[in-house]
Parts: structure tokens; C-alpha cells; sequence
């Protein structure tokens, strides 16, 4: 079983038994007054960490992966619990960097830490857990036919600096394989853009991307049951340029990366204007991508043709990672 596989039968089991569906980024609890929103989220030394992430890092990642789940559905976080999971002898400096690491990333997103528990285990682990409190509520599949389909930031730094930093090799020295580097080691998911998008009432859907651009599209189309027909993509000309001429693959870069902790969204055409708006006055880059149609799938214009978009990533236990 990989992780989708265990992921849907845990859905199975206990669905059924909750006023609640297990099928998106946080949990919403109906509290009478709006929602209380929970997310969970855990990194793994040994999956988790590439080479070169210092221990500063490895604490921000933890918080930041969580909260980019609350950045794709408009909600501030309010406070967290932390556990941490240690091999026996971890040396002092690192645990204390990585501590110091989730404080900035706390201070930063402005998140409390309430509590939480240490423990002694084979690799590290971080669990995360976040809390907050929203009006509304964004599914992955609210998504309609004639919607547009928007991202935040850029896709493909990040897996082509994961890749440099996994062989050794594919990037030339200079700016642009900085920026890769940065963009595998220390994301920004864009919280203010996404809480004050969602208060305006603007998504119709939304999903935050860290297992790779075409996972995320794919599970917004099944559950919205509808297709997403991509058009361009989100990536600046000169990165594509870079990298291809670096000898890496753009279309796989920008679709099968991950890692990248942006949102991706849909929204009424009417709503595009007041979107670039917020994006604007934040600094955060905005791409259209495509549109939303009836039928199933995803896929991209490929010169002349639209060609399938393969539901492909990273997927926990998948054998052909």
C-alpha cells in the first residue's frame, strides 16, 4: 500500500462516522459560530530533510508545511503543539537549532506554541499541529466549469534544486541555481494572501501544493469532478531557459516536482481582478494557468494538442519514487 492507498482506507474505516469528510488539507469542526480548523503534519528526518538543510531549517520546515495547508484555505493559525521524536545521542547544537528554527518560523506566521511532547525514536520526527478559527470554508472541489485556475509563486525551482542537492550536479554555479537551491531548503507559503483572499469570498476551490503540481490538480478535479485544462505554465521564462539548458526536464520539473508549499486555486472570472489586487499589494506573484470545463482529467497545451497530465509526484511507500 503506498500513502493514497492507506490515506483511502483509513477514509473508508472511519468516514462514515464522522459529521466531517476526510478529504482535504485541514479538518473544519463546526463550532456554531464558523469553524474551528485542525491540521496535522509530520516530517521525517530520513524523507523529510535533504542534504545541506540546516537544523534551523529542518524547524522552520516543520511549521511551514503546516501552515501552508492554512495558507490554501484562509486561515490564520492561532496556535501550535509540537512534538519531537530523537535518536538517542542527537547532538545539542542540532536540537537546539531546531528549536530555535520553528521559533522564527512561529514568530514569523505569528503562531503560538501551546505545548506538545518530547520523545526518544529511531530517526527524527516532528509532528505539527495547528489550530485556528474561520468563517468559511474552502473545499478541493468547488470548482466549476468556466473557473479559472491560478497558482501562487513559481514551479520547478524547487525540484531542480532538490535534485542538485540529492546528486551533486545539474546546475551551474550562479543566480539561478541559488534560487533553486533556496526554494528546496526554506519555502514561504503566502499566508496574508490567502487569508484575506478567502474573507473576500474569492476561491472556489483551493489546494496548497507540496506533493507536486499534478497531484494537486488531480485531486481538485476528481473531487470537483470536473477538468482542468492547463494552458502555460507557472514558471518565468528565464528559469524554464535555465534549466533547460541545464539538461532538466521543465514540464517534469514544474509537474512532478513538490515542495514548492504555494497555493493553487480556482476562481470565478469576475473575482481575477480582485485577486491580482491582494496579490499585488502583498508582492506575491500570481499565474493563470487555465480554466475548468465539464468532464474529467487533466491537461496540458501541448503546441498543437492538449496532452494528458499524469497524476504523478511524491507519494509516500510508492515503489517507483
Amino acid at each position: 500500500m503506498d500513502e493514497k492507498d492507506i490515506i483511502n482506507y483509513i477514509r473508508s474505516v472511519f468516514g462514515k462516522n464522522l459529521s466531517f469528510e476526510l478529504n482535504d488539507d485541514v479538518a473544519y469542526v463546526n463550532d456554531g459560530d464558523g469553524f474551528l480548523v485542525l491540521k496535522v503534519d509530520m516530517l521525517v528526518g530520513s524523507t523529510d530533510v535533504p542534504p545541506s538543510m540546516t537544523p534551523q531549517q529542518i524547524g522552520r520546515k516543520a511549521l511551514v508545511a503546516a501552515v501552508s495547508d492554512f495558507a490554501a484555505k484562509g486561515v490564520s493559525p492561532d496556535g501550535a503543539l509540537l512534538s519531537i521524536g530523537l535518536p538517542r545521542g542527537y547532538k545539542e547544537e542540532l536540537i537546539k537549532g531546531i528549536i530555535n528554527g520553528f521559533k522564527d518560523a512561529s514568530i514569523e506566521f505569528g503562531v503560538e506554541l501551546l505545548g506538545g511532547d518530547v520523545n526518544e525514536s529511531k530517526d527524527l520526527v516532528i509532528d505539527c499541529v495547528l489550530y485556528g478559527r474561520a468563517k468559511r470554508r474552502v473545499s478541493r472541489g468547488g470548482a466549476r466549469p468556466g473557473d479559472l485556475i491560478f497558482v501562487t509563486g513559481e514551479f520547478g525551482p524547487s525540484k531542480a534544486g532538490l535534485d542538485f542537492l540529492l546528486k551533486g550536479s545539474g546546475l551551474p554555479d550562479g543566480k539561478m541555481k541559488d534560487v533553486c537551491v533556496h526554494a528546496a531548503l526554506e519555502q514561504s507559503p503566502p499566508l496574508p494572501f490567502g487569508v484575506r483572499a478567502v474573507e473576500a469570498g474569492l476561491f472556489t476551490s483551493s489546494m496548497d501544493s507540496s506533493d507536486g503540481l499534478a497531484i494537486t490538480l488531480h485531486e481538485m478535479s476528481k473531487q470537483g469532478h470536473v477538468k482542468y485544462m492547463i494552458e502555460e505554465l507557472p514558471i518565468d521564462r528565464a528559469m524554464a531557459n535555465f534549466l533547460r539548458n541545464s539538461n532538466n526536464d521543465v514540464y517534469s520539473a514544474v509537474f512532478y516536482g513538490g515542495e514548492e508549499y504555494q497555493i493553487v486555486f480556482t476562481c470565478n472570472p469576475g473575482s481575477s481582478t480582485a485577486l491580482r489586487e491582494i496579490a499585488r499589494s502583498l508582492g506575491i506573484t500570481l499565474r493563470r494557468i487555465g480554466r475548468v470545463e465539464e468532464g474529467e482529467g487533466v491537461f496540458f497545451y501541448e503546441g498543437q494538442r492538449w496532452v494528458p497530465v499524469h497524476d504523478m509526484g511524491w507519494v509516500h511507500f510508492d515503489s517507483t519514487v
